[in-house]
């Protein structure tokens, strides 16, 4: 059943990747993101601590991205 998920998450992650061909950079790295958490997920047995890491993490930039983009506008 965990390898199931691992592939599909493997999977969602290549089509992010590669729909960021013609979507943008963002849904690129969103990809890219997805991967790398499912290749740490096979490593680690609770995983769910690692996902819930970088998406604070990638909250956390997103906010300050886009709070100094506003500011030089």
């Amino acid at each position: 059943m965990k390898v199931r998920g691992l592939i599909i998450e493997l999977i969602l992650g290549f089509s992010l990747f590669l729909d960021g061909r013609t979507l943008g950079w963002r849904i690129s790295l969103l990809g890219i993101l997805v991967g790398c958490t499912a290749i740490v997920a096979a490593y680690v047995e609770e995983y769910i601590w690692v996902v819930l890491l970088v998406s604070l993490c990638l909250w956390g930039i997103t906010f300050y991205w886009e709070k100094h983009r506003h500011k030089g506008l």
